[in-house]
């Protein structure tokens, strides 16, 4: 039984073709992993959460997905655990723990096979109850329930049912493919939270892709907010003032010019606008452990 997280990108009617990008500088998922982060004294946090749209609150759960390689129709918490335990590591599991607890939060897995979705298929929704900070204890949970239950939660943390402008084209996992096509989409997601040793969130970082042939400078807040993008702009602002951490977006290329644009749009506390902007040299290589600790350092530094 392998566990693991889907965070590849592939077209919902066709999961063999997957989304652009370019294997030799990487993405910022790759330049903000766990090994390079560790070398500034940092981490990067990357969940799922809801905003309760009738009220504009934040939900204080938030989900981690994770994937199957087996059915879970017959599994139970001992079969589980242990495995989603050892993917996790217990470092992984701890900062996890605590950052929940600093901010009051409820970390939920969804564990799930991810094929052959309909109503009555079963995932597993895997909980932390429990945490002593002072042994490192925690205590799990485990509830498994079909997609017509599941959907029924989404509406009730949402606040309300919706349909999307259009399903979606690409996505990391066919759940949120099958999602998109009802009342219930999956809830967003941050690309990536950035902390400290003390488990404090620094700043947060939304990806978008520059697949254009203009300039990356000419990639702004205004481009998508309002309008296309607000309701993603609304959660993400929603999450940094409730964190009490600024937001980013990071714009990033993925042809051969190897650019990124950094744009504050949160500088703590404030309302979603442009506060600055730098533009950086992506990584030559994802590879290349100097490049990337130059850059991931560089924009570092930008959100002190």
């Amino acid at each position: 039984m392998i566990i693991s997280e889907p965070d590849t990108l592939k077209r919902c009617d066709n999961p063999a073709i997957r989304a652009k990008s370019n294997a030799i500088t990487g993405t910022p998922e790759d330049w903000f992993s766990a090994s390079n982060l560790a070398q500034i004294n940092r981490k990067r946090l990357h969940f799922d959460f809801f905003v309760n749209w009738k009220t504009y609150q934040l939900d204080r759960d938030i989900w981690f997905k994770r994937t199957l390689s087996v059915p879970v129709d017959n599994l139970e918490l001992q079969d589980i655990a242990a495995t989603l335990i050892a993917y996790e590591t217990r470092d992984g599991m701890e900062t996890l723990c605590q950052f929940c607890q600093k901010y009051d939060l409820k970390a939920h897995f969804v564990i799930f096979n991810d094929a052959d979705w309909h109503e009555d298929k079963p995932l597993i929704m895997l909980s932390i109850d429990y945490y002593d900070s002072s042994t490192g204890h925690f205590q799990l949970s485990f509830n498994k329930i079909n997609v017509s239950a599941f959907r029924n939660i989404i509406a009730q943390k949402t606040g309300e049912r919706f349909h999307m402008g259009k399903p979606l084209t690409f996505s990391t996992s066919l759940l949120e493919c099958y999602l998109s096509r009802t009342d219930t989409p999956y809830p967003g997601d941050v690309d990536a939270i950035i902390i400290d040793e003390n488990y404090q969130a620094k700043f947060i970082l939304e990806y978008k892709k520059h697949n254009l042939n203009t300039p990356i400078n000419e990639q702004r807040l205004g481009n998508y907010y309002p309008k296309r993008d607000k309701r993603k702009y609304d959660r993400l602002n929603i999450l940094a003032n409730y964190l009490d951490a600024k937001l980013s977006t990071l714009y990033y290329t993925t042809d051969e010019r190897k650019e990124t644009k950094i744009e504050l749009n949160n500088k703590g506390k404030s309302e979603l606008n442009i506060w600055g902007s730098k533009c950086l040299p992506s990584p030559d290589n994802k590879n290349n452990a100097q490049q990337v600790q130059e850059y991931i350092t560089n924009v570092n530094a930008l959100h002190r």
